[in-house]
């Protein structure tokens, strides 16, 4: 899901910034952390939402890549940019699956930095 635009949350495109992760910065963390991460060939014949998707070693690295880089990594490089901030007004438009990822960075830090998440 794409979040809404500068001008329909009136919000200053030119001091506003972009505070996700890209997709190579996961990637390059994961292999890193784990092994490079090899397709196999039936990666290349479905897609990984495709009911047929049969690809083991895979499934398993996705299952992995989804809850520890998807979600953790994303959630605690957006408290570190929070917190880092020398903004007094932030505004944050994330997923909801991500709320409760950034509450516990929020309550694990004892920075109470803003009121209320």
């Amino acid at each position: 899901m794409n979040p809404p635009s500068h001008n329909a949350l009136n919000v200053d495109s030119l001091t506003s910034m972009r505070a996700d992760v890209g997709l190579t910065e996961l990637i390059t963390a994961f292999e890193k952390k784990y092994t490079e991460i090899k397709l196999e060939s039936c990666d290349y014949t479905y897609n990984l939402k495709d009911k047929n998707y049969k690809c083991k070693k895979s499934k398993k690295l996705v299952k992995k890549f989804k809850h520890e880089f998807v979600e953790t990594y994303r959630d605690t490089s957006l408290f570190n940019k929070i917190i880092k901030s020398k903004k007094t007004k932030i505004l944050v438009i994330y997923g909801a699956s991500h709320y409760y990822g950034l509450f516990v960075e929020f309550y694990a830090s004892k920075k109470n930095k803003i009121s209320k998440i």
